[in-house]
């Protein structure tokens, strides 16, 4: 569902006459008007799922998803490893600690990513944890490594359900970081 020029200009001067008039009938005019002229019709969906229901998600918005909750898993089971398999993952490769967070999208060549995943965590409320950062820069490609990782990452995620992730598998996850040809 993508709206037509005049849709869109219809919204969003209705978004705006319902925010002047603080007409408060749980729809937020200001995310309304965002989603509808940004045309992340996706925001609608995941905000109002039940008034939404044939929106689905872009595979660029379900992937952002996918990172945010690989590094929930991979900070909270580094929180809760010993100091001697805290060690054991920091020696793992020579960037371990940069792979242990979320590092942001490259700003130049991954913009939507960056907008996907601020919108994500600052509008939606989503993966609080990573309030505040959820539109970093890494100044890098990101997204490839992402998805490296990710697919680490989602071989084993049926197997930590209702547990943190240990200190052998966060290795693994993190390992692939790093490029193929760079290992």
């Amino acid at each position: 569902m993508k709206p037509t020029t005049m849709e869109k200009l219809t919204i969003t001067m209705l978004c705006q006459i319902s925010s002047k008039l603080g007409i408060e009938d749980g729809l937020d005019p200001v995310l309304v008007e965002q989603a509808v002229s940004c045309d992340d019709m996706w925001v609608l969906g995941w905000a109002y799922p039940m008034m939404f229901p044939e929106i689905t998600t872009p595979d660029e918005v379900a992937f952002v998803g996918d990172v945010f909750d690989m590094f929930s898993f991979i900070g909270a089971g580094y929180a809760e490893l010993s100091p001697e398999d805290k060690k054991r993952v920091d020696v793992s490769s020579s960037h371990a600690a940069a792979w242990l967070s979320f590092a942001g999208y490259d700003g130049n060549n991954e913009g939507r990513y960056m907008s996907i995943a601020h919108t994500m965590v600052e509008r939606l409320d989503r993966f609080s944890e990573f309030k505040g950062i959820a539109n970093r820069n890494s100044h890098c490609p990101s997204v490839e490594r992402y998805a490296r990782m990710y697919a680490a990452f989602d071989s084993m995620r049926r197997d930590i359900v209702m547990r943190t992730m240990d200190a052998d598998e966060i290795i693994q996850v993190i390992s692939e970081a790093v490029h193929p040809d760079n290992r």
